[in-house]
């Protein structure tokens, strides 16, 4: 097994081409999900195309125009872990229909010509080229790729002849976040110059850099993070999912440029973002979407609205595969397990749950009742709380019924766990997901059986051989940690813990985390930090549900060491990944759920929390 040494130029990892990777459980369960709900049905697409036939945003200046992009791009995703030719199918004439509606200059918009260029308009071409770029990485047919990159072209041509320097200023081109959503646009720019080497696509992006540096305009978020004296509640604009996204295409930017600056930039948003903006769950904000500084907001009585937005959730798995991927930085792969298996699975709405929207004012003279089922909720609670309150990025279509960008948004999550799961290092492969199935690279297929991530008890068999580093990640909660090779003991790091070898088809790999209940404490600086506790067994945070136990209740569970457990059936749920019963100080049994499980009515019969009151 060898690989370039020019490919690792900027990137420590590199995603993996075509393979054939099968990962079980929960995540079987979700993708069957998507296949009856959302990225598999043609109507939907159809209606996310009829968005572009007319100015369908003009009158609200909505984000209709999102929706088809960021659904193609987490829908691709899938397709490439999946392989499966029915998908193909349907993505490939959801593209084909979208090229269909471009106008004769190129133009896909949601906007008239007399107001585009407003509102989310940029944010909205911004998916389109994100959407058919991710597709054209799919794609199987040659004369399919070169017409999507031509219409790509197109757009971007349109877009660069009425914005930039001398034109209408970038950050005009929304009332926004001081322009942070067009801003945004950056990272398709830079991926169809890399595809085209156009000098114009280069001089454009190099443009929106120097606005984000703050050379151009009032944003200047880049700036921000390049001198490291801020936390991101603290920047010029907050907006947790379009500063995210500007980050990321300055990752993209610093691929193609080399340029230590920008790198550090990433990096030290990243770890800022780290510090003061993850919950406890693995989402940003708890004042709606915007970052709010988490770390102490997330057990602040007073923040009791939205919070916790499921685009915010994926915008992060997302950035940190990009991190992961740029820095081998092993606590990227953890943030998106944490994120996954908490923030992002309790928003699937597996019961398939109506959502209720009422339409008032505006002319209105009465509510209007508008219910509709949306495979993904929009906001998670972290104290005690209930799912299903607000449907986030909600539109209307002139049809009556209703989508949200965070609905939109979700195939990307699942995207971004399998494409993950399994990366490439200078030096052989790197095993970051241990769930049950199989990974597979260069004719080498590991076997995983695992009960992961209810279970720390893994064991892999490798099927084929070569002589090759194998990297395991070994996560920080697993405070005990043991590793054999064929029964041989290996001294464990975390990290990544490297094993270099000559692999025989049969080896077995014996890998056990430590899966104990421990508890979680609120900041030391935190006014609240007597107030609440939470719990983690290995990824999962465990919660409280109203069908098992009250949210509300104070607990009496010791704030220090391994916690006593035992497995519990759940009766009172009609499905669940992991119940326990953790020991209190009293000796009483406090009933607890995996968060993801919790909450699943999406009304206030299920209120719950995974912050517990004490």
């Amino acid at each position: 097994m060898t690989y370039s040494k020019a490919n690792y130029k900027t990137d420590k990892f590199l995603k993996l081409g075509s393979q054939n990777s099968k990962m079980g459980g929960i995540l079987d369960k979700l993708i069957a999900f998507e296949k009856e709900n959302q990225i598999y049905n043609e109507t939907l697409w159809g209606r996310f195309i009829e968005i572009f036939t007319y100015p369908s945003d003009v009158g609200d200046r909505g984000w209709r125009c999102e929706y088809w992009g960021k659904m193609m791009r987490g829908a691709a995703s899938v397709y490439a872990y999946t392989h499966d030719e029915e998908l193909y199918s349907v993505l490939r004439k959801a593209v084909t229909g979208l090229l269909d509606v471009a106008e004769e200059d190129g133009r896909i918009s949601s906007y008239s010509r007399d107001r585009e260029f407003d509102g989310w308009d940029m944010w909205g071409r911004k998916y389109i080229m994100l959407g058919l770029q991710y597709f054209c990485e799919v794609c199987r047919e040659q004369e399919l790729i070169d017409r999507c990159h031509i219409e790509m072209c197109r757009q971007l041509d349109y877009i660069i002849a009425h914005i930039g320097r001398g034109k209408k200023p970038i950050t005009s081109a929304s009332r926004h976040w001081l322009g942070a959503n067009s801003c945004s646009v950056l990272e398709p720019v830079v991926r169809l110059y890399n595809v085209t080497g156009k000098k114009e696509y280069k001089d454009f992006a190099d443009y929106i850099v120097d606005v984000c540096y703050g050379n151009e305009a009032e944003l200047n978020i880049f700036k921000a993070a390049l001198e490291d004296k801020l936390d991101p509640h603290q920047y010029c604009e907050q907006k947790a999912y379009e500063t995210m996204s500007c980050f990321e295409g300055l990752m993209e930017y610093y691929r193609l440029t080399g340029e230590e600056k920008h790198l550090k930039a990433c990096l030290n948003f990243a770890r800022r973002v780290l510090e003061s903006e993850i919950s406890v769950i693995g989402c940003c904000g708890c004042t709606h979407e915007l970052f709010d500084n988490t770390r102490l907001s997330q057990v602040d009585p007073q923040k009791d609205g939205i919070m916790q937005e499921t685009c915010v959730s994926v915008t992060w798995m997302k950035f940190c595969g990009q991190l992961l991927r740029l820095t081998g930085d092993y606590r990227y792969a953890d943030a998106i397990e944490q994120t996954f298996f908490n923030a992002f699975l309790g928003a699937a709405n597996f019961p398939l749950k109506p959502f209720t929207h009422i339409v008032s004012g505006r002319g209105i003279t009465e509510h209007i009742e508008i219910r509709g089922v949306l495979p993904f909720d929009s906001y998670s609670p972290l104290r005690a709380g209930r799912r299903g309150k607000q449907i986030g990025g909600m539109k209307l279509d002139p049809k009556g019924t209703f989508y949200g960008c965070c609905a939109c948004i979700a195939p990307m999550g699942i995207g971004t766990l399998t494409e993950t799961a399994l990366l490439c290092s200078e030096n052989g492969l790197v095993i970051n997901s241990y769930m049950n199935g199989y990974l597979t690279a260069d004719g080498v297929r590991f076997d995983i059986e695992s009960g992961y991530p209810y279970d720390g008890k893994i064991k892999i068999t490798v099927n084929g051989e070569g002589e090759f580093e194998l990297a395991l990640r070994i996560p920080a909660w697993s405070k005990e940690t043991s590793l054999k090779v064929n029964g041989e003991a290996v001294t464990v790091e975390v990290g990544y813990t490297k094993i270099n070898r000559k692999w025989t088809n049969g080896d077995v790999i014996e890998l056990c985390l430590d899966d104990s209940v421990y508890p979680i404490l609120p900041p030391e600086d935190s006014p609240c930090k007597d107030n609440y506790i939470a719990l983690r067994k290995g990824a999962i945070v465990l919660a409280l549900d109203k069908r098992i136990s009250d949210p509300r209740a104070k607990v009496l569970l010791p704030e220090s060491g391994k916690l006593e457990f035992c497995e519990l059936e759940c009766d009172a749920l009609p499905y669940y990944n992991l119940s326990l019963g953790v020991k209190q100080k009293d000796g009483s049994i406090l009933h607890v759920v995996d968060y993801a499980s919790a909450g699943t009515t999406f009304d206030n019969e299920s209120e719950c929390a995974a912050w517990l009151e004490r």
